[in-house]
Order: structure tokens, then C-alpha cells, then sequence
């Protein structure tokens, strides 16, 4: 009856001295567990396959086939693995740079083999809910990928989306060395009332007869103070700026000498100073 020797997770057999085997049958025992030929559980052999098994699979996860064909042997398997996760890594793969525990260039760098190569993908799976990728001080989170893609940083109070190049966004205090902006039309051919979008736009009214542009109170429009608004006449009628539009509360415009446009081709700044406070300047007469 063999006995059982060492422990867990490596332990082994051995014959007793009571079956009187030979110590070809003892070391039969040792390394395969059995006298059969079968390897057994708990057997050298068994422990060594079962460690080749799982440093091939630490292999394929990490994604290095670059060795033709595989090696046999734990040893060349566990070489083959520590230098995939190593500094000379196969020419198709990402490669992770070692240095020691100091501020050096090179610590924790993940750079590609060769040009070609992306460093790394994250992914998610399908129906993705949480983000993609998050960054960390000790204490707390400073910056996120959501799931669709978009990147927040902390501004010291709380996230806000990182500026894109479309969408909807309010930035404060922020330099703009020599922007470049245009400004939207809103061509009209009748009498017209502003409405939000109008905002940072020419309105701009082609008509033959004299209209208005109603300037509306902000219970009904809440233009931000600091709203910029230009009004060309483009026809041969005169605009006239119509504070609160006509329903007996205005808005307050101040201008010199009146709030109607002189002549065809005559422009005028809208400019919000305050709640119902508006100032316009430009080719105007009473």
C-alpha cells in the first residue's frame, strides 16, 4: 500500500517497506502514482503536467504564440512566459518596461514593439453600463471614459465632461489665443421676435415694407447677460426694435438716437446687460 508523502498542493506516494517493492515499482509510485502506467492524482507527474497546463494557458491569455511549435517542457513554457511579460517580447506585441522603484523615464511605460502596433485597446463588452476606463489618486476618482466614450476630469468641485469639438458646453475663465469664430444667419422676410437660438447670430430681415424685431422680456426668453445678438436691414423697410414685444411690460433698450435701423444695409448690436437690460448701438435713428 503506498504511503502518502508531503502536502498539499504537491504531495506525492511512496511504496511502504511492507509491500516489498522493488525500487523500480517505489519510484513508479513516486512519479506517476500507480504501477499501471496511468498517471495519478497527487503524482510528480501529475503536478508537472498540471503546471505546464496552466503556464500554456498563461501563455494564450496574454496573447504570445510567437514560439513555433509549443514548448514541450515547464521549463521552456515558464522561459516563453517570462519573457512575454518581460523586456523582449515577440515583434507583434505590447510589451510592459521594468525598472526599479524610482522615479526613472522608463518606469511603467507600455510601449508597442514596432510602429504599427496600438499599445492598448480597452473594450467593452456589448451593452457596456459602466465606463471604460478610470483614473485614481489614493483617495479619489480624478478622471473617467464612460461607456460611450466620453472623458470627465475633476475641476476641483465635481466631474465635467473634458471640452469636445461638438456639443453643448459652458467654459469659464479659459484664454482663446486668436480664435477664430463665425457667426450664424437667421434670414427672415416679415416682422420677428427673438428666440434663444438667436443667440451670438445676425438677424437679418429682407422686406420691402417697415417691420419689427420684438426683444422679448426674459420671463418668456432668458437670454444669458453678455448675449450678443447683431440686426441687419437687408430690405428697403426699417426695423424697429420693439422692447417687450408689444404686450405694454418692456424690456429696457438703451440706444442713441432711436431704436430704428436708417437705411437698407443699417446694422444693429444687441447686447444683454442685465434682467430686461439690453444696450444697441449701430446706424440707428429716432
Amino acid at each position: 500500500m503506498p504511503n502518502p508523502v508531503g502536502t498539499a498542493p504537491y504531495e506525492s506516494t511512496i511504496a511502504t517497506l511492507s509491500d516489498g517493492a522493488s525500487i523500480v515499482e517505489a519510484f513508479k509510485y513516486y512519479h506517476t502514482g500507480g504501477l499501471t502506467g496511468s498517471i495519478f492524482p497527487n503524482s510528480i507527474q501529475y503536478h508537472i503536467q498540471s503546471i505546464n497546463s496552466r503556464t500554456d494557458t498563461l501563455n494564450g491569455q496574454i496573447g504570445y504564440t510567437g514560439v513555433s511549435p509549443t514548448p514541450a517542457s515547464v521549463h521552456a513554457r515558464l522561459s516563453t512566459l517570462e519573457t512575454t511579460v518581460g523586456t523582449s517580447l515577440s515583434s507583434t506585441y505590447v510589451k510592459m518596461i521594468p525598472s526599479s522603484n524610482d522615479n526613472s523615464a522608463t518606469r511603467n511605460f507600455i510601449t508597442p514593439a514596432t510602429s504599427g502596433i496600438i499599445p492598448m485597446t480597452i473594450q467593452g463588452v456589448l451593452g457596456q453600463s459602466v465606463n471604460l476606463q478610470e483614473w485614481r489618486t489614493s483617495a479619489a476618482l480624478v478622471a473617467r471614459v464612460d461607456q460611450t466614450g466620453k472623458l470627465f476630469s475633476h475641476d476641483g468641485t465635481s466631474m465635467a465632461e473634458v471640452v469636445t469639438v461638438t456639443g453643448t458646453q459652458t467654459l469659464t475663465n479659459k484664454t482663446l489665443s486668436n480664435p477664430i469664430q463665425t457667426i450664424g444667419t437667421n434670414a427672415r422676410v416679415a416682422s420677428y421676435a427673438l428666440v434663444l437660438s438667436d443667440q451670438s447670430k445676425m438677424i437679418e430681415i429682407n422686406s420691402s415694407s417697415a417691420t419689427t424685431l420684438g426683444v422679448p422680456l426674459d420671463s418668456a426668453v432668458n437670454f444669458p447677460i453678455g448675449t450678443y445678438i447683431v440686426v441687419m436691414q437687408t430690405g428697403a423697410g426699417q426695423i424697429t426694435l420693439d422692447p417687450g414685444i408689444g404686450i405694454g411690460i418692456s424690456v429696457t433698450i438703451n440706444a442713441t438716437p432711436g431704436l430704428k435701423t436708417r437705411t437698407q444695409w443699417s446694422m444693429i448690436s444687441l447686447i444683454k446687460r442685465g434682467t430686461n437690460l439690453w444696450v444697441a448701438s449701430g446706424d440707428l435713428i429716432a
